[in-house]
């Protein structure tokens, strides 16, 4: 009974990490469109931050894996984070 309801207030939390994921990959695209537009330098400033909140939100959406103990899925969900961060940070 405890396991269960672990694992709701977890898919709760999991759902607000993938509204804020799905929200700064919006923020993304947008500030891609207007980056081509209108070439405004602030929105290197937002890209930035939509890159740590998606990041973010990776992190989040794994703790119920790291919960189950599921070995596969969280390594993928590792290489994941590392390459999205790479993605974001290095080039």
């Amino acid at each position: 009974m405890n396991h269960e309801n672990d694992k709701k207030k977890y898919q709760k939390i999991e759902v607000i990490a993938n509204t804020f994921g799905i929200v700064a990959l919006i923020l993304v695209f947008a500030s891609l469109i207007l980056a081509l537009i209108f070439e405004w330098k602030f929105l290197d400033y937002v890209v930035n931050g939509s890159g740590v909140l998606i990041i973010l939100s990776l992190i989040i959406s794994a703790i119920p894996h790291v919960m189950e103990k599921n070995i596969k899925i969280i390594v993928f969900d590792i290489i994941f984070i590392v390459i999205i961060a790479i993605i974001f940070y290095s080039l």
